[in-house]
């Protein structure tokens, strides 16, 4: 590409001696308090939402985060929490900011040895070579996206996990360019490839995602090393192992503090076979391992995101440096890039939602970008040489390049400068100052931050903070002690009685409260008295009368309404969950009229959500308005069209509607999904009983009885067909 010389460009004024001396060491620090600054600028100085509170607890108290642990991450929150200036939610943050700043110098750094190696080397290059201006603004492009900018804004696991990630990029890199031109392994080989061992031991313990890594980087050593110099399969691995192993002994921090009964305890790792259920995240492997989400809508959700981090011009010059590598027939390369790009975008598509997942696919669609620049940079160049247009084409293109880039800036920096950053944590306050004295509360979607709020803000000793998931699933989160929870009575008994317990044994000496919630509700829901945010646990069963829950309401919305604006998504994740949660509350005892109030606001915070979108549909249907329960599930259909439940609803209504066709319909689709869904089998079995398909319908009934013995309708059927065979 371009036997003719340059013209005089905007790279040529560039690459003077004297700039070079000045510029080129001064880039990765630049960039780094460039973008430092920028992360620091915009992150938020307090508490957040969702898993933020969670990490930043973590970190000042070093605890066991939820699987798989994460604890290098956690000691490196440590280290930060030393800082003698700031809250520790802002010190908390700084790991992000700085670890963002961090990613922004490998990319660089990574860039700048690609280009060159594909387009500079051995070339005699006076001043700052043209691959340092591409992969500065590369990597400036990635930068001022939201995908790392965002994550660089709170507590989060993901700048530190990506950090590594490109690590490991960076040394293959290296290792690349020095197997091109060695014919025998030597140690500066050998210390790459056992460094990239350790580091990947390490960065398990940073986020265990980057596991997804494996067993592509496992057969990346054999064919670009051990195959190439014919080393010993058996002794190689077995070196690599023990470094990788090195690396990962940072996990034997988990069964250590795990010992000690720590606050946040997850998983209770300190045996082995709980150590293993921990770091595998065996409580999510069933939604890990689920069926995807309507494929093509979450293909779309992803070119949604690529358009906001890379707009439409960034793309398209991502789509010509994919093209060059491979009309240059750089496989190895490609491969080695896919390894890093492929595994988290097949993982994740099927059903994540957030930047934080993608990050490495658009960490290596920016190595594609840079190449792309480069690849007209050089086009533009032999146009130039060939037509002497003036201004040079060169200068014209970047110009536009660079507005592009400060419109993607100007874009970015409002999404990230949000006002709720600075009131995420008052609710919390809020609630558990309402409160008296010596209360017990009852957590579920509050837990994070109500434990940040009394742990590290040092708000109300006095109160005994409970998870209601604690109570649900002790071998899963942390099992509750005696020891953990000085101030009330523990009792022994059953994991399944433990919750109903402790209220029976501290009722008459602590004000017992409880959050309502999707999940835990039901245990309590008849001793419940609403009063406001948290509901208040009654020593009996109790009536709910209308002054009581239009009371409740009224200071509900007074203690939320000064603290949420709504801007934020992971604030309207937080609300949607609360609102839903009362609104199970009130379908449960039957107050369907409240109940749909609930749902429909929560559908508001997050559209389309198919839990709500069902729990409204059920509420029509004991409302007895069967056509907008229909209307509302077809709705859901259109959004997921995967989901039995949504099947089965339709075909009860058209059961119920006497449409036997288009219930039999659903039910068939319903079973298709989930073989065991005990209401489409009962509900086949009577329509082909009606039909007058006996074998078919003792089948479906045979299924009913096989999963519900006990269910006296099923046994009454079953011995039915008995007299009649």
């Amino acid at each position: 590409m371009g036997g003719s010389p340059d013209p005089p460009t905007f790279f040529c004024a560039l690459e003077s001696p004297l700039i070079s001396k000045k510029i080129t060491g001064f880039f990765p620090p630049l960039i780094f308090f460039l973008t430092f600054s920028l992360y620091l600028f915009t992150s938020l100085p307090l508490t957040y939402w969702r898993d933020t509170p969670e990490f930043q607890t973590i970190g000042f108290l070093l605890d066991i985060a939820h699987p798989a642990g994460s604890p290098f991450y956690a000691l490196v929150v440590k280290l930060f929490t030393y800082i003698p200036i700031g809250s520790i939610a802002f010190k908390t943050t700084l790991v992000s900011a700085v670890f963002g700043g961090g990613i922004s110098v490998l990319l660089y750094l990574c860039l700048r040895f690609l280009l060159h190696r594909l387009f500079e080397n051995g070339k005699s290059a006076v001043g700052v070579a043209p691959s340092r201006i591409i992969a500065l603004s590369s990597t400036l492009v990635f930068s001022f996206s939201n995908a790392l900018w965002e994550n660089s804004n709170a507590t989060e696991v993901y700048t530190l996990q990506n950090f590594f990630t490109l690590l490991f990029v960076l040394i293959l890199l290296k290792t690349h360019l020095l197997l091109k031109y060695e014919t025998h392994p030597n140690k500066q080989i050998f210390a790459l490839f056992f460094t990239l061992a350790f580091l990947f031991g390490l960065g398990l313990g940073a986020h265990a995602i980057l596991i997804l890594y494996l067993p592509c980087l496992f057969f990346l050593v054999y064919f670009i090393w051990i195959k190439r110099f014919s080393l010993n399969m058996i002794k190689t691995y077995s070196l690599l192992f023990f470094f990788f192993l090195l690396g990962f002994s940072i996990y034997l921090y988990l069964p250590v503090r795990s010992i000690q009964n720590p606050l946040y305890d997850w998983g209770n790792p300190e045996t082995f076979s709980n150590f293993l259920v921990h770091i595998t995240d065996r409580k999510d492997a069933s939604f890990h391992f689920s069926l995807p989400a309507p494929i093509i809508g979450q293909l779309s959700h992803f070119l949604d995101l690529l358009v906001e981090n890379f707009s439409w011009l960034g793309l398209f010059i991502t789509g010509l440096g994919c093209c060059y590598l491979i009309s240059k027939k750089e496989t190895k390369l490609l491969v080695v890039l896919g390894v890093f790009a492929l595994p988290p975008f097949i993982f994740f598509i099927r059903y994540w939602r957030w930047h934080s997942a993608y990050m490495p696919s658009f960490l290596i669609l920016t190595f594609f970008l840079s190449i792309g620049l480069y690849f007209i940079r050089n086009l533009t160049s032999e146009w130039q040489a060939k037509y002497d247009y003036h201004p040079s084409y060169n200068t014209v293109i970047f110009c536009l390049l660079g507005i592009q880039l400060f419109s993607l800036f100007s874009s970015h920096i409002f999404d990230n400068l949000k006002h709720d950053y600075w009131g995420a944590g008052d609710i919390y306050q809020s609630v558990i100052n309402d409160v008296p004295p010596n209360s017990i509360i009852f957590m579920e979607n509050t837990v994070f931050g109500m434990n940040y709020t009394q742990q590290v803000s040092g708000m109300r000793p006095d109160v005994t903070l409970m998870s209601i998931a604690d109570i649900l699933e002790p071998s899963i989160y942390t099992t509750i002690t005696q020891e953990g929870h000085p101030n009330v009575v523990i009792p022994k008994t059953s994991p399944g009685r433990l919750g109903p317990k402790i209220i029976e044994k501290n009722i008459a000496a602590h004000p017992i409260y409880w959050e309502p919630g999707l999940r835990g509700s039901r245990l309590v829901a008849r001793k419940l008295t609403p009063e406001g945010f948290l509901f208040k646990v009654a020593a009996t069963e109790l009536e709910i009368d209308a002054e009581i829950n239009e009371r409740s309401q009224k200071k509900f919305f007074e203690q939320v309404a000064p603290h949420a604006d709504f801007l934020d998504y992971e604030e309207r994740t937080f609300y949607w969950n609360i609102l839903n949660g009362r609104g199970l509350y009130y379908f449960d005892l039957r107050y369907f009229g409240l109940a749909l109030a609930y749902f429909e606001v929560a559908n508001t915070m997050i559209q389309d959500e198919l839990w709500s979108l069902k729990m409204i549909a059920a509420t029509h249907l004991n409302l007895n308005h069967p056509d907008k329960a229909e209307q509302m599930l077809l709705h859901a259909l259109s959004k997921n069209n995967n989901d039995s439940e949504v099947h089965r609803d339709l075909g009860s209504i058209y059961l119920f509607n006497k449409d036997l066709k288009k219930a039999e319909e659903y039910f068939e689709t319903a079973l298709r999904m989930n073989k065991v869904d005990l209401v489409s089998n009962y509900a086949l079995g009577e329509i082909k009983e009606g039909q007058g398909k006996m074998d078919q319908a003792l089948s479906y009934y045979q299924k009913v009885y096989q999963s519900n013995p006990n269910f006296r309708e099923i046994q009454n059927i079953m011995n039915r067909f008995k007299k009649d065979i």
